[in-house]
């Protein structure tokens, strides 16, 4: 070889390395989890059955079992006994959750003035985690639905002039030692009536009076009191709480609701302790293994770090109990999608818009502006991956793929920006399996309302930690374990 052949050789090498360093960041960024697919012994995948338990941890912390509704209600009772029947009643819940919520948001932004009993988050019988706990002296159990977009605690109570079927017996006030009514000049009564709980300023009897209406129809009528709540062997004196005299709407067996809300009656202000985190865990198992994780929620410090998100305020106060955050894009594969933009998830001078994380709904709606580009760049870069193409489906989702015969799927990484917290979804959390047939569908859905909401599926894996004091939210990967003994 010649120097003049040596020298071309040189500058063709530079050439390519230099064409290699010019590369943008963003392609070599590219980023994939793995999906594992567990094609045995899928007609024997049933919801974890739950174990009660109660945990006192250090610093006056106390951790509950978090209970799905599917778990409370026997698939032999509800006839719904296949995944693919489990996912269609999700599914429709999901349906009249947001559009409850849609209605209510619509409701408190677009009237000018509002007047009569709230609809108080968003639809009471569509609730998807309960608690055990026990309530009065002696101790009741029953089980409350929680719910992050409401305040009121409340739940049936003896006598009945309408009450809704449940799985435990209806609680009776006047067996209990600890129960007390609250009378209309209390300084609490006072309170409510600062609230959007307000249902006439006294009774007959003298004694105070709330309702509150649901997005679903649902609504709880009755006397505000203050009763001892159980939880294990810790005791809660003097919570505030509605004993529901005339009630209407779910019939899925719990008592009542737990709010967990941000307003002055909600389940964490009252005890003063402002601080709460859960950890959901998949809610399918195979039954031949015994399940290894458990959904739990904590009240007090959890003593996990985490990186936080501002919690933004609602200038519409029948919205102030809602959990708003500030998300500013979204990644795919890596890349962040060009065409998805901050004013997407910003929140209206009148309080519409936004973006709201919740415990209740259990997948993610997006502003459909934002969701198109997320779909679009999501099929590209799955379908780079696995050469696989979207196919039609009798379900709402509208990006479903057929997983046949896999053993695993490389999936594109997922990541919501918030601000100041990057959330990377593991691939689980991505992709909802539909059916046996292996009918996997990209877990996100558009939504022409302008809000979004943050359901559980996505939540699943990791401690979300709300902190009321400091107004923020945290996420942070768990593994959400079953308590050790």
């Amino acid at each position: 070889m010649d120097r003049k052949q040596k020298t071309n050789s040189v500058l063709l090498i530079l050439s390519i390395l230099l064409l290699v360093v010019s590369i943008p960041s963003s392609s070599s960024a590219l980023r994939y989890h793995t999906l594992v697919l567990n094609p045995q012994s899928q007609k024997h995948e049933t919801p974890v059955q739950h174990n009660p338990f109660t945990e006192t941890n250090p610093k006056n912390s106390l951790t509950l079992e978090l209970i799905h509704r599917e778990q409370l209600i026997p698939p032999a009772v509800s006839n719904i006994n296949t995944r693919e029947a489990l996912l269609l009643s999700r599914l429709e819940r999901d349906r009249l959750r947001v559009e409850a919520l849609s209605n209510h948001v619509a409701a408190a932004t677009q009237a000018e003035s509002f007047s009569g009993p709230v609809i108080s988050g968003m639809a009471f019988g569509k609730a998807e985690y309960l608690v055990r706990l026990g309530v009065g002296t002696p101790a009741k159990q029953l089980y409350l639905a929680l719910d992050t977009g409401s305040d009121l605690v409340w739940l049936q109570c003896r006598p009945c002039k309408s009450c809704y079927k449940q799985a435990d017996r209806i609680f009776d006030p006047r067996k209990s030692t600890s129960f007390s009514n609250l009378s209309c000049d209390s300084p609490l009564c006072k309170q409510l009536i600062n609230t959007n709980y307000e249902y006439s300023n006294c009774s007959y009897s003298k004694s105070c009076l709330y309702s509150a209406s649901y997005g679903d129809g649902s609504y709880t009528i009755g006397n505000l009191s203050t009763e001892t709540l159980t939880f294990g062997t810790d005791t809660v004196e003097n919570v505030t709480v509605g004993c529901g005299h005339d009630n209407s709407g779910t019939q899925d067996g719990y008592a009542g609701l737990l709010g967990l809300g941000r307003g002055s009656l909600s389940f964490p202000r009252q005890i003063g302790n402002n601080k709460f985190s859960y950890c959901l865990a998949s809610l399918f198992t195979n039954s031949s293994n015994p399940p290894s994780k458990s959904s739990s929620i904590t009240f007090g410090d959890s003593r996990i770090k985490a990186n936080f998100t501002p919690l933004l305020q609602n200038p519409d106060s029948q919205l102030n109990s809602f959990y708003y955050v500030s998300l500013k894009g979204i990644s795919v594969g890596g890349d962040p999608v060009s065409k998805i933009m901050p004013s997407h998830f910003e929140m209206g001078s009148n309080g519409s818009g936004g973006v709201i994380v919740d415990s209740g709904t259990s997948f993610t709606y997006l502003n459909q502006k934002a969701y198109e580009p997320l779909r679009d760049a999501f099929r590209k870069a799955f379908m780079n991956s696995t050469n696989l193409t979207v196919i039609k489906t009798e379900y709402m989702f509208d990006t479903c793929y057929d997983f046949t015969g896999l053993k695993n799927v490389t999936v594109p990484s997922v990541v919501l920006h918030f601000e100041g917290v990057d959330m990377d979804l593991p691939a689980d959390n991505i992709f909802v399996k539909m059916d046996y047939n292996g009918t996997y569908c990209f877990g996100f859905v558009g939504q022409e309302d302008g809000f979004s909401v943050i359901g559980n599926m996505i939540q699943q894996g990791f401690r979300v930690l709300y902190d009321l004091d400091k107004n923020r939210i945290g996420f942070t990967p768990d593994a959400c374990p079953m308590p050790s003994g």
